[in-house]
């Protein structure tokens, strides 16, 4: 990163990608804290390059929700989920992966929240774009069948 923040500057699209790396790493670590940091300033950048509505700017959303979420902090992580999806329904439409991701991500949130039919909604809403996009033979579909009949025996 030392590297590319000396060749592009501090404003560039590769060094938001080095700092959303670090921030990957330091959660894979457990370190959390240190993680947002670096989610943080992949935002700032990427929002500054990009604008507001671009797949990178969704994604570090996407990215500091995640860390809420490690952080048990959940009405943080909503909101970022939140901003993600509406990001990513705007670039890719209602039927893609990516949305699924989001739909799957505010489900746990808000599972982890006690909010059981809104989780329910979401991992609905996530498994439908899967099916219509992978099918319901593809072995990703078929797991997350399984497990939320699991879970909503189980609620």
């Amino acid at each position: 990163m030392i590297i590319r923040k000396k060749i592009f500057g501090e404003e560039h699209a590769d060094v938001a990608a080095s700092y959303n790396n670090l921030g990957i790493v330091y959660q894979d670590l457990g370190q959390y804290n240190e993680a947002k940091e670096y989610y943080e300033k992949a935002l700032i950048i990427s929002k500054k390059i990009f604008g507001e509505e671009h797949a990178h700017v969704a994604a570090s959303y996407n990215n500091l929700g995640s860390v809420y979420q490690d952080l048990g902090e959940y009405n943080e992580a909503k909101e970022y989920y939140e901003k993600a999806v509406i990001i990513r329904k705007k670039i890719f439409g209602e039927e893609h992966a990516d949305v699924a991701a989001s739909y799957n991500n505010l489900g746990i949130v808000y599972r982890n929240l006690g909010q059981y039919n809104e989780a329910k909604e979401y991992y609905e809403k996530a498994l439908i774009i899967r099916i219509k996009i992978f099918g319901e033979k593809h072995a990703d579909v078929r797991q997350r069948i399984q497990s939320r009949k699991k879970l909503f025996v189980l609620s």
